[in-house]
């Protein structure tokens, strides 16, 4: 039985229990990183207080209290440092609908609607705690009292006003259920409420419903299913007049003042992870230089966060890894067992971890531990990547490798691009030679359509190399996931911003074509 099917019974049966959920703004709440979450939501000395005393609170105090947890090793190693007894752990989309719950063979979406089910038809005193926004809720689950609050920044000053509001409609405990769709400080309402009210079951939704309620997604997740998915998922459940046009001011209005962080995204506010491989040997530790220049490089990204993940062997000693400061955020050295594996599946390794991390970030990368990604590659990609995207192809970057007279050669091709596409006007030259870069870059959500492919399992990937698998992403040339790969057009030449740079330059004494040469139009 999964956390949501425990959730459902005990809300059929009156069985006392809480769910809230501890995200990336709970986390950078409590470490005091940036200053407000992605709801604009500022992050105040108070909030951080109590976000921390009610995590331990519902731990070390409370019986049958589950926190759903973004997924990131890092977060839940620093959560449970706080606390004595052992965490329940839950999937935090327990009650939120992701991607994956749209499959043609989930059971779990079969789950949660059953949860939504149990709470609609039980008798116990229903309250929810949420912006005016999610008015439809209440018809929806038949919940019969509402506590409303600001759409942002209400905690400092309301937080005691709503706790007393939805205490004083409990009254008398063991009779209720609080549904709570309000941010961070839910999770202070919720530990709050259950110290008065111990019997009580109390469900963190967050953003649950703001989709189904207000057609509007809120957090820029929802690329496999949309507004009529959820309503078929929801027919039975949904009343009579759930599509009347008295609702649409409401719809207006969340397009207005929901998700507003979604639009706003550019590329000076994208945190970014990037993962490398670096196998650590006697003949490797000078390989160390091309790191420091790869984390020199992070420092100066004109954008929000860059984390810098590498990954290494366990058995080689760490202390050769002198690397300079990550100004832009972290470097993390993730160590793996390679006992009785080759050690080129390293680069392997780096995949589970990735996948962990595919709801934290906005940008994934993986690189080789020699190629350089200067900020105006990044900058190109960003303007490009959805025009390609959408057209069913991959944006192409060429790797290069420079000599003493600064004569830029290509390492991956040799012979001359030669046909050509136009999108929306832009002309761009096909790669049919050799997209292979040493590099793969996705947005978020290309990142978690890679993810859900056949081409995570690096397995699947045909016609490489075992390193080459891992560096190659979904634009491998005998893959089936992009039409082809495609570089801009700019007098003449391929755009001067899809050159990435090989630090190593061991192809320079080889029979390499200049940059400047490699197009060819009839």
């Amino acid at each position: 039985m999964n956390v949501t099917q425990f959730l459902s019974e005990c809300v059929k049966h009156n069985i006392p229990i809480s769910f809230s959920k501890y995200g990336d703004g709970e986390y950078n709440c409590v470490q005091a990183i940036d200053q407000h979450n992605c709801d604009n939501d500022t992050y105040t000395q108070k909030l951080k207080d109590k976000l921390i005393d009610s995590f331990k609170y519902m731990i070390d105090e409370t019986n049958n209290s589950f926190i759903g947890l973004w997924p990131d090793k890092i977060k839940q190693y620093f959560w449970e440092s706080l606390v004595q007894k052992k965490l329940r752990w839950a999937d935090y989309h327990s009650i939120i609908f992701r991607n994956e719950d749209f499959g043609e063979t989930s059971s779990v979406l079969d789950s949660k609607i059953e949860l939504y089910k149990n709470i609609k038809l039980s008798p116990l005193k229903k309250i929810i705690i949420c912006n005016k926004l999610l008015v439809k809720a209440a018809s929806l689950l038949d919940i019969g009292f509402t506590v409303q609050i600001p759409f942002n920044n209400w905690f400092d000053k309301y937080c005691e006003t709503v706790i007393e509001q939805t205490a004083k409609i409990i009254g008398t405990d063991g009779n209720h259920i609080v549904i709570t769709c309000c941010g961070m400080g839910a999770k202070v309402i919720i530990c709050e409420l259950k110290k008065r009210f111990p019997k009580g079951i109390y469900l963190d939704f967050g953003s649950a419903l703001d989709l189904l309620c207000t057609k509007k997604d809120s957090r820029g997740s929802a690329s496999s299913f949309n507004y009529n998915n959820l309503l078929v998922a929801f027919k039975d459940l949904l009343p009579p007049d759930w599509e009347d046009k008295k609702y649409n001011p409401i719809y207006e209005e969340a397009q207005k003042k929901l998700g507003v962080h979604i639009h706003s995204l550019s590329k000076n506010n994208i945190k970014i992870a990037k993962h490398i491989s670096f196998f650590l040997s006697d003949s490797t530790v000078g390989r160390v230089a091309y790191l420091n220049r790869i984390i020199s490089e992070a420092n100066t990204y004109d954008c929000l966060n860059v984390d810098i993940f590498i990954h290494v062997n366990n058995d080689y000693p760490l202390d050769c890894l002198q690397l300079l400061e990550n100004k832009k955020g972290l470097v993390q050295i993730v160590c793996h067992d390679l006992t009785d594996i080759h050690p080129f599946y390293l680069t392997w390794k780096c995949r589970k971890m990735l996948k962990e991390q595919r709801y934290n970030y906005d940008v994934f990368m993986h690189i080789e531990d020699d190629i350089l990604i200067p900020w105006k590659a990044i900058d190109y990609w960003f303007s490009y990547k959805d025009l390609v995207i959408k057209s069913n192809n991959n944006l192409g970057f060429l790797r290069v490798e420079v000599d003493k007279g600064g004569v830029e050669y290509l390492v991956d091709i040799n012979e001359k691009l030669d046909a050509t596409v136009t999108l929306n006007d832009i002309l761009f030259t096909n790669n049919n030679k050799n997209p292979y870069c040493g590099f793969w870059i996705y947005d978020k959500k290309e990142f978690n359509r890679f993810v859900n492919s056949h081409y995570y399992d690096i397995a699947n990937i045909e016609s490489y190399k075992i390193r080459e698998k891992s560096a190659v992403g979904l634009h491998g040339k005998h893959s089936c996931w992009y039409d082809t790969t495609i570089i801009p057009v700019i007098n003449e030449q391929p755009h001067e911003s899809c050159k990435i740079y090989h630090l190593a330059n061991n192809y320079l004494n080889k029979k390499s074509m200049l940059f400047s040469e490699i197009l060819q139009f009839s």
